[in-house]
């Protein structure tokens, strides 16, 4: 597969089933050796003579079920997987692939709920890089990106250095500022406006404190507001009833509020005059000059200048996405960031998911023939696989689960741990001779589900994590092995006991011919 990731995930997965194989292979007959070897040869005479435990209730009825009813068990099995074939290639009821990444997160942690509404105002905190060596052509990415339908906003040097990037920031702005101030003396404040704006003001903390339920630090958010209203109560309170201008401005003179007033009045807006004035008349800022902080983020230390667009899409949304990276490519092949990297993501985990699920199955199915050596038990040998898998996608259809980049690898490691079920009941059917199917309720049925039992319980507990991709995975894992499974102790047990029909049918009818 092209993601190293994945490459490397197959490599580290591969060779740990491989060395827990020849862990099985070697030590484990070894230490049973070891363990025999301490007990007496009359315990070792009788160990293989012990009577074998009943049947548990639901094994009989299974055995019933499979023996007795063939034909109706092969239907109901067959019924399932053909139902799911008809909805994983349904266009309307298919499987759906969830291209959405917010979707993996945990519901309601603070980044995905700020993510979802910055989304909703158009302001996207991900943006497309164009990156180049020289100011020229940094100034042409940004005019041809600044042209594009998919684009809000372009950031790049420029915006700090109107003139092109490399020069000063000029203080037109602060100039027409400043010659909007009065140079008169300000006037004393009005009192009607006063009240109006402490109020105002009074009304905004207490939304603040509804606000702050839903914040990590909502509790010194509730403390700060609770204090301000305190403040402001207070202040409000030498006010008179009356709303009337008259009687406010009594109380106002009359009190300590306006001297007060006039005094900060008197002292902060001549200061803010003067700090602006300055502003103004400040010599043009080198480039050196700009904060390292800001400066780093446009120009890198080797000279290449780096130009953001920010999307005016969703890019969460796949059409939307694919459309703005598209138009980002037209204007440089080399564009870079976070959205075409989530693009490149998308793209390669839905093509080499689906190459390696296909890898998987083939490559299941050529050991099946070079063990079997048989075309008619390999293919036996795949049924309980294939209708397993054909039955978690009917399901998935019906529970509304969604294949997404972090569940996609369930299909290669239910194709893997799903193939065990037909290979072991094939084999020990062979080993009997065809003549039938105790076997499956005695040893090899009881092993396969307690195999089931392990895989399922790796698993299991992820189907419940907060993380919405591994919760899919965790499910997705269970409800396959589930029908693999399934199709492996009822299926295919129900296929032999009709070929044992058969073969006893024919062998009575050659009895009879003899």
């Amino acid at each position: 597969v092209e993601l190293k990731g994945f490459a490397e995930l197959g490599w580290i997965a591969g060779t740990g089933v491989l060395l827990s194989a020849l862990s099985m292979l070697f030590l484990l007959p070894a230490f049973l050796l070891l363990y025999d070897r301490r007990r007496s040869p009359e315990l070792l005479k009788g160990a293989g003579e012990l009577a074998e435990p009943p049947l548990k209730p639901w094994m009989l009825a299974l055995r019933s079920a499979v023996q007795n009813h063939a034909v109706w068990v092969i239907l109901a099995v067959s019924a399932v997987g053909l139902w799911g074939a008809f909805l994983f290639y349904s266009p309307r009821h298919g499987v759906a692939f969830d291209n959405n990444l917010l979707n993996l997160q945990a519901k309601d942690t603070e980044a995905v709920r700020y993510e979802k509404k910055l989304i909703e105002t158009s302001l996207s905190p991900r943006a497309g890089i164009f990156m180049t060596g020289s100011p020229e052509e940094a100034e042409r990415l940004a005019q041809a990106a600044k042209g594009l339908p998919t684009v809000q906003r372009v950031e790049w040097l420029g915006d700090i250095f109107p003139e092109g990037g490399v020069t000063a920031i000029t203080g037109q702005a602060l100039r027409r500022a400043v010659s909007g101030l009065p140079e008169a003396p300000l006037s004393p404040p009005d009192p009607a406006r006063l009240r109006a704006e402490l109020e105002r003001l009074r009304r905004n903390l207490e939304a603040a404190e509804n606000r702050a339920l839903g914040y990590s630090q909502g509790d010194k958010i509730l403390e700060v507001a609770e204090s301000g209203i305190q403040a402001v109560d207070a202040i409000l309170k030498k006010f008179p009833e009356s709303s009337g201008d008259a009687a406010t401005r009594r109380i106002l003179e009359a009190s300590y509020l306006a001297p007060q007033l006039a005094d900060f009045q008197n002292r902060f807006f001549p200061a803010v005059r003067g700090m602006l004035r300055a502003a103004a008349a400040a010599p043009p800022m080198a480039l050196d000059q700009v904060p390292k902080e800001i400066r780093e983020r446009f120009l890198a230390a080797d000279g290449t200048y780096a130009v953001y667009a920010f999307p005016k899409v969703n890019i969460w949304e796949r059409a939307q996405l694919e459309v703005f990276v598209a138009e980002l490519r037209q204007v440089s092949p080399e564009v870079t960031g976070p959205p075409v990297m989530f693009f490149e993501i998308l793209r390669l985990v839905r093509k080499d998911y689906f190459k390696a699920g296909f890898y998987s199955a083939l490559a299941i199915f050529l050991i099946f023939l070079i063990e079997f050596r048989s075309l008619r038990y390999s293919l036996l040998a795949s049924l309980p696989l294939v209708i397993g898998v054909f039955s978690l996608f009917g399901l998935m259809s019906w529970l509304k689960i969604s294949f997404n980049t972090a569940n996609m690898i369930a299909l290669p490691m239910i194709l893997g741990i799903g193939a065990d079920n037909g290979v072991h009941i094939l084999h020990r059917f062979r080993e009997e001779g065809g003549r039938g199917i105790d076997f499956l309720f005695k040893s090899t049925g009881k092993a396969l589900l307690i195999t089931y039992l392990d895989s399922v319980t790796s698993f299991v507990g992820l189907a419940f994590a907060n993380h919405q991709g591994l919760a899919s995975l965790g499910r997705i894992v269970v409800i396959g092995l589930t029908c693999c499974t399934v199709a492996g102790i009822a299926f295919l047990p129900a296929v032999m006991s009709l070929l044992v029909r058969r073969r006893a049918k024919h062998r009575a009818a050659d009895a009879v011919s003899t």
